[in-house]
């Protein structure tokens, strides 16, 4: 088994269905952010607000971030995070 030019083993990829990552923006640097699912997006956007911003926000409100970047894609309706 060889791995191709991507890295990954034609075994692998061959036939796979992989869903397109969806993304948001951060709300303080307008970053783009990917993840597979909902969930991830919370937790990569928590991360990134933790690291690069130095903001330790309650789940609940990155939730309510990400749920409002996702209800109003064309938008961005959603309520920007305080303190940024």
């Amino acid at each position: 088994m060889v791995a191709g030019q991507t890295g990954y083993y034609e075994e692998d990829w061959k036939g796979s269905t992989m869903a397109e990552p969806i993304n948001v923006k951060c709300p303080s640097c307008d970053q783009i952010l990917a993840a597979a699912d909902e969930g991830g997006l919370v937790n990569v956007l928590r991360e990134h607000l933790y690291e690069e911003h130095a903001l330790e926000m309650p789940l609940e409100r990155v939730r309510e971030n990400v749920a409002a970047q996702l209800r109003d894609f064309d938008g961005y309706n959603a309520r920007p995070i305080s303190g940024a």
